[in-house]
């Protein structure tokens, strides 16, 4: 890992405090709420009082990484704090540079993943009025980074976008789809969803599989975090539903039950108000012949996946 950074953080270092690069023109920069909801912390940041921050500084300082990590955010959001993405940028920055022993199996991983992907963010979109400026081919090797070596289900999410966008990195929709399946498997509604679009509409290198995709499209409405990501996923999916043929939607409500264990159903720990059970797309007729399951429907959902011939996942980087 410290050979990785030296290469990898030294640049990273230098583009925060030097050089003037401008932004691409009509580039969308995160919001700050986008940044705040890209699993930067694991814990709500408590009641904004001066007393509050002064004790989170102060721990920051001792080098407790939460402490660093809420701080961090505080500046990204604005919360407690004057709204500043310099001094986020600068204090994610500090933190993986600061944290370089960390392995993936330390308690301390899950928050420094979530470092690491914010940082990947700021340089997808740059900082306007800093001389942090938008560069995709770091924010690839930073997401990247966090996807192979951390796991990180966000950073595996944000990095097969790229790959489907082809930005700051040429345009692969087989490795974007390497990336998807492993964050669906932890059952990641927004990965689920632009999965379930990309096997229902096929793209160059990934073969068309509507059952599938509208299967992963109705697991990924149940899993949903909150109303706004709820919205545009059901709206993908009524879209999906309304252009299907009957035996698309019934093979795919066969394909989401079977699957809703392993990728569907929220833990616990993840439920929210929003969330809700699998509902079928149409109901079917009495009389309506049944439908023949593949054999290779009736197995688990990472095996299933893998029946579209997806390489697999590049292994993490040491």
């Amino acid at each position: 890992m410290s050979r990785w950074l030296t290469v990898c953080l030294t640049p990273l270092a230098a583009a925060s405090l030097v050089g003037a690069l401008s932004l691409t023109d009509g580039k969308t920069r995160l919001s700050a709420a986008e940044i705040g909801n890209s699993g930067v912390v694991t814990k709500p940041i408590k009641a904004n009082t001066t007393k509050a921050r002064r004790d989170l500084e102060a721990a920051a300082k001792r080098g407790k990484l939460d402490a660093q990590i809420k701080l961090a955010r505080m500046h990204a959001l604005g919360v407690g704090v004057e709204h500043n993405d310099a001094k986020a940028f600068e204090l994610y920055l500090k933190i993986i540079t600061n944290h370089v022993n960390v392995r993936p199996q330390d308690a301390q991983a899950r928050d420094l993943a979530q470092a690491f992907v914010a940082l990947g963010n700021y340089y997808r979109t740059g900082i306007p009025g800093s001389n942090i400026k938008a560069d995709p081919h770091q924010a690839v090797s930073v997401l990247r980074y966090a996807a192979s070596y951390f796991g990180n289900v966000e950073a595996q999410s944000n990095l097969a976008q790229m790959y489907l966008d082809g930005e700051g990195i040429e345009r692969n929709a087989r490795l974007a789809l390497n990336w998807l399946v492993n964050a669906a498997n932890k059952r990641h509604a927004k990965s689920q969803a632009i999965l379930g679009d990309l096997l229902w509409r096929g793209a160059d290198g990934v073969p068309r599989q509507p059952k599938k995709g509208l299967a992963l499209l109705a697991l990924a409405q149940q899993n949903a975090n909150g109303k706004k990501e709820a919205r545009w996923i059901e709206d993908l999916y009524a879209g999906a539903v309304a252009g299907s043929k009957l035996s698309e939607r019934l093979g795919g409500e066969k394909l989401a039950a079977s699957w809703q264990d392993r990728m569907g159903r929220p833990e616990s720990s993840t439920k929210t108000a929003d969330a809700k059970p699998v509902k079928p797309a149409v109901e079917a007729k009495k009389k309506a012949p049944a439908e023949k399951v593949d054999q290779t429907e009736k197995t688990t959902a990472a095996a299933d996946l893998t029946q579209t011939g997806i390489e697999a996942v590049p292994a993490p980087r040491q």
